[in-house]
């Protein structure tokens, strides 16, 4: 796997988890009741569709090769607004 792959799926993952996170803070004050399992329990569903959802196109782009692995890459980039900061990746 090609840097520019690794570095595009990592993107992809990372603004998976970031959607979840803004999600879940979001509405956080929203819920009428919620017991910590039940916010875990939400917390960990809304993990797994994000993580299903970009399980496919992350195997399409591992396993791409030649000038499709090259498309996959620009468009993913494209779709997804990742710009050269994404790319690198976040520690904070």
């Amino acid at each position: 796997m090609t840097a520019d792959i690794a570095a595009t799926i990592s993107a992809l993952r990372r603004r998976g988890d970031e959607v979840v996170e803004r999600l879940l803070r979001e509405n956080e004050a929203r819920w009428e009741s919620l017991s910590n399992a039940d916010s875990e329990r939400l917390e960990t569903m809304a993990q797994e569709v994000a993580s299903r959802l970009l399980h496919e196109p992350a195997v399409r782009l591992e396993t791409a090769s030649g000038e499709s692995s090259f498309q996959y890459v620009g468009a993913l980039r494209e779709l997804f607004g990742f710009g050269p900061d994404d790319l690198r990746g976040r520690t904070s």
